[in-house]
C-alpha cells in the first residue's frame, strides 16, 4: 500500500491509495465506521426536567453529540472494568443544570460541564465538540439540545462512556466515508518480448513511466500467491491508457491483445469525513492499526489450528 495524503481540513481529509484491492480498502472503511473506539453519553440521571421534552428525547440528543476522543484509549470499556456501574476509568462525566427565568432560552451543548475526579486527569480532555466540518457557508453555532420557556429547567448529570460504532451510532467517529475506484491496466511483459523489439520495449517503457511516475512492476518476490500468467506487469492508471493505445496502433500492435484491465489491484481515493471526535488522519491510523490486530489474530489461530 503507497498513501498520498491530501489533508483537506481538520475533519476532513483526502487520501490516495495506490496498487490495492477492493477488499482491503472496503476493510479499513468498515473498520473506519464501527470498530474505531470514541466516547459518547450513553447514560444520563435527570433530577428535574420540566421542559416540553420527554427525558428520552433529551437523552437521545446528548448521545448524539459528540465528544473530543482524543486519549480514549486510557479509557476502558464497561465490560472490561473491575467497578460496579461506572468510575473514573472507564467514565467521563458532565453536568447539566440551566433554568429559564424570564424569556425564552435555549440550551446549548457549550452548557456541558465537563466533571472530572481529581484522581484523574483525563477529564480534561474530554469535552462536547459544538461545530465540525470546513464549510464557511455553514453557521458555526453550538449543538441545541433543547429550548426553555419562563418558570422551565433542566438539571442533570450525563455519563460518557467508551464504545464503538457497530454498537450504536453515537460511537461512530466519521460521518461518511466516500471510496472513488480508479482502474488499473498492465502490459504483460511476456507479450511485449513476443511484439516488440528491445529498441521499441524501450521506447514504450520510457512514454510509460513519464506518463505514470508511479508505475511499478509487480515481481515475483512481491507478491508470492499471484499465479505464473499475473507476475510481471506493468501497471498504468486509466488516465494514461489512450496514449499507450495509440502507441501501439502506431506500430501494428493490437491494443486489445496486449493491455488487459487488472482484476486484482486499483487505485482508490478514500475522503473521510469526521465528525469530531478523532481527527481523520487519527482515524486512519486507528483503523490500520485494528485490522492488522485483528489479521494477526486470525493468522495465529490459523497457524494453531494447522499444527
Amino acid at each position: 500500500m503507497n498513501p498520498m495524503i491530501n489533508k483537506v481540513s481538520n475533519c476532513d481529509v483526502g487520501i490516495a491509495i495506490d496498487y490495492m484491492s477492493l477488499s482491503m480498502v472496503n476493510a479499513l472503511r468498515r473498520t473506519m465506521m464501527g470498530e474505531i473506539p470514541t466516547l459518547a453519553i450513553e447514560l444520563v440521571k435527570f433530577e428535574i426536567n420540566t421542559s416540553i421534552f420527554h427525558d428520552e428525547f433529551i437523552t437521545h440528543r446528548l448521545g448524539l453529540i459528540p465528544l473530543k476522543s482524543e486519549k480514549v484509549i486510557e479509557f476502558k470499556f464497561t465490560r472490561e472494568c473491575n467497578c460496579d456501574a461506572h468510575c473514573y476509568k472507564c467514565a467521563c462525566y458532565f453536568t447539566l443544570d440551566i433554568s429559564c427565568d424570564d424569556d425564552n432560552k435555549s440550551v446549548y451543548s457549550t452548557d456541558l460541564i465537563t466533571k472530572f475526579s481529581n484522581k484523574n486527569d483525563l477529564g480534561k480532555s474530554i469535552f462536547p465538540v459544538h461545530f465540525s466540518g470546513s464549510n464557511k457557508l455553514i453557521e458555526r453555532k453550538p449543538i441545541i439540545i433543547s429550548k426553555l420557556k419562563p418558570g422551565q429547567r433542566i438539571k442533570l448529570i450525563g455519563i460518557a462512556k467508551k464504545g464503538v460504532g457497530k454498537e450504536h451510532a453515537k460511537w461512530n467517529p466519521v460521518s461518511s466515508v466516500y471510496i472513488k475506484i480508479f482502474p488499473l491496466f498492465y502490459l504483460q511483459k511476456k507479450r511485449l518480448d513476443k511484439k516488440f523489439s528491445e529498441k521499441t520495449k524501450k521506447e514504450l517503457f520510457t512514454i510509460i513511466s513519464e506518463l505514470e511516475t508511479k508505475t511499478k512492476i509487480i515481481k515475483n518476490s512481491e507478491n508470492e500467491k499471484m499465479d505464473d500468467e499475473k507476475r510481471n506487469k506493468i501497471f498504468f492508471s486509466a488516465s494514461n491508457l489512450l496514449t499507450i493505445a495509440r502507441f501501439l496502433i502506431k506500430n501494428k500492435i493490437d491494443p486489445r491483445k496486449i493491455i488487459k484491465k487488472s482484476e486484482l489491484l486499483n487505485n482508490f481515493t478514500i475522503k473521510i469525513e469526521a465528525t469530531g471526535a478523532l481527527t481523520s488522519m487519527q482515524i486512519l491510523k486507528d483503523s490500520i492499526r485494528i485490522l492488522k490486530q485483528k489479521l494477526n489474530y486470525v493468522g495465529i489461530h490459523m497457524e494453531k489450528k494447522i499444527k
